[in-house]
Formats: C-alpha cells, structure tokens, sequence
C-alpha cells in the first residue's frame, strides 16, 4: 500500500445500494460490529518501529508475536482511538524447484 502524498489515509468508496457489499455491509451492522483495532504487516519491525519513533510517534517496544517466529509493536498515539499493532511476519519456507 502507498500513502498519498499529503499523508492522509483513505478509505475505499462505499458500496452501491443493493450490492453484495451494502448487503454485507448491512448484515454486519445488525450483528453490533465494532472494530477492534487495525494491524500492519512490515518486512522489518526494528526498522518499521524506528522510523514511526524518528517521526514522532509514540511506540512499544519490539516483543515476540504470539505466533511462533513473528515480532510486533504497538503504535500508542495518533492513531483516532484505534488500537494499532505493527507486525513482522515469520519467514515463508517456500520449497525449492525441483524439490
């Protein structure tokens, strides 16, 4: 995902009346759906956590994941309320051609 250039994030237009999207959409606001929070998967948590740190952001401290071999960091402020988790995911054993 890139950011636009003014920083700001962007949510996708909403579905039309009567598609499968509003229909979904709608069924979910009857169940009381609520967000918990948004995670963010990056190639290198150190370096992702470093850089959110550099530009002012309050952040954890890089811990293990509860999935074996991942790491995370929690985002703390500027985040409009929503709980915000930093993921580094376990490396992918891909098997080799010819194997």
């Amino acid at each position: 995902m890139r950011w636009p250039a003014d920083g700001a994030a962007r949510l996708p237009r909403s579905p039309g009346p009567g598609s499968a999207g509003s229909r979904f959409l709608d069924a979910a606001a009857r169940r009381s759906l609520e967000l918990w929070g948004l995670s963010w998967r990056v190639p290198e948590a150190g370096a992702a956590r470093r850089r959110l740190q550099a530009a002012g952001l309050d952040v954890s401290e890089v811990r293990p994941g509860r999935k074996a071999g991942t790491r995370v960091f929690t985002v703390r402020d500027k985040t409009c309320g929503v709980p915000t988790l930093v993921l580094e995911a376990a490396p992918i054993d891909l098997p080799r051609p010819g194997t």
